[in-house]
């Protein structure tokens, strides 16, 4: 008996280390999961795996999804996530592709990973998992991912392929800090508030809005005797609104009230909802607009927030850091709604991480997530908010 306890020690072990070597052997570079990359022979392998319980958005993007497959030479099965314990018909494979939300737990570590507006990519273990928190964001996630992957030469797939639409990048570069501060019915900052944070905070740009409008806002004596300069001072949508910039940093080159769209009917001083100032960076020689706009939650709150997210869309020439101001804890819901993402804006970090819970009034500073990263965005006071950005980095 003695001696043959190795052998049954070799046999449980391989018997134990079989199915890990398999996984690993199961990319064309035959290395770990870390490292899987998934080959066109590969994929032809999986099974897409869609909710045995899909509406049909869901079922018809796990059939997109094969049919763009298919066109590139890659044939792999179509089932759903019902499963059967004992039953080879029914089992949960290594091998699978999870569109929307399925029952696979690689589909809920996914998920959860995401923010409520999020929808993207990633191999998680083995498996490619597809979705978004609705069948909407799956959707422009399988047109992402046949986009950047099924139609791109040579077909495959690794952890680096991973994509999240609105995903806040590293930054890299010259840093940018900026102050906003946010006052309604004399509550909020004030001008000791402000005078406070620039000392300690050493922004080289202020944005300061405030609600009801003040006829004429008087500027900030005490910026402009320390080296600060008015980039616009006026009033548009029933708010008014400062922006002060840096002069040994900046020069001036445009700043007034934007004119938004007729859609849907807003009255004209809603169209007028959002004041910016475009500056050029004397250090980099790069120009960028920043750009303020009240978003409380009424009757056209929606309608607003979708004409400042066109506005931000077109605005392609230069970069916007856009303060979102106005926002209680009600309407944080409301103001990261998806017209601001598909304009390609995403909030700085402080408001991405903060999923649930109160919203600072003056925090949801959005940059477009592409060219602009958040480094740090912290609330100093109530309505008064410091963020620090850079360019983002170039993959």
């Amino acid at each position: 008996m003695k001696r043959n306890r190795p052998a049954a020690l070799i046999l449980t072990l391989a018997l134990v280390l079989l199915p890990l070597l398999a996984a690993c052997s199961r990319g064309s570079d035959g290395g770990s999961e870390d490292g899987l990359r998934l080959s066109s022979e590969d994929l032809s392998k999986y099974t897409i795996i869609r909710s045995d319980l899909a509406d049909q958005t869901n079922v018809r993007n796990g059939i997109r999804l094969r049919e763009a497959l298919v066109e590139q030479g890659c044939e792999p099965g179509l089932g759903t996530d019902f499963y059967k314990e004992g039953s080879a018909a029914f089992e949960i494979l290594d091998t699978e592709i999870l569109v929307g939300d399925t029952n696979r737990p690689e589909t809920a570590d996914f998920l959860d990973s995401l923010a409520p507006w999020q929808w993207g990519y990633d191999l998680v273990g083995t498996k490619i998992v597809i979705a978004g928190h609705n069948s909407d964001a799956t959707a422009s996630a399988v047109d992402a991912f046949i986009s950047k992957v099924v139609n791109r030469a040579p077909l495959g797939f690794s952890h680096a392929d991973r994509y999240v639409f609105g995903d806040i990048p590293e930054g890299e570069g010259r840093v940018y800090r900026l102050l906003t501060a946010y006052s309604e019915n004399g509550n909020g900052p004030g001008k000791d508030e402000i005078l406070s944070a620039v000392r300690d905070q050493d922004p080289e740009i202020v944005v300061w809005v405030k609600y009801p409008a003040e006829e004429e806002p008087e500027p900030l004596s005490f910026l402009l005797d320390t080296g600060y300069a008015v980039g616009y001072a006026g009033c548009a949508g029933g708010f008014s609104a400062e922006i002060y910039y840096w002069a040994g940093a900046y020069t001036f080159s445009a700043g007034e009230s934007a004119v938004l769209l007729d859609y849907p009917k807003l009255s004209e001083e809603e169209k007028g909802a959002l004041v910016y100032s475009v500056l050029r960076c004397r250090e980099t020689g790069k120009k960028m607009i920043f750009a303020a706009s009240r978003l409380p939650e009424d009757a056209s709150a929606t309608g607003r927030m979708k004409t400042v997210a066109s506005f931000l869309k077109y605005t392609v020439s230069y970069p916007v850091a856009f303060a979102g101001v106005g926002l209680g804890p009600s309407h944080k819901e409301q103001t990261v709604e998806n017209a601001f993402f598909e304009a390609g804006y995403t909030p700085s970090r402080s408001v991405a991480v903060e999923k649930t819970g109160d919203a600072d009034p003056s925090a949801a500073v959005f940059l477009p997530y592409e060219r602009l990263a958040a480094d740090a965005s912290r609330s100093l006071a109530p309505g008064l908010c410091m963020t620090v950005f850079r360019e983002a980095k170039r993959k």
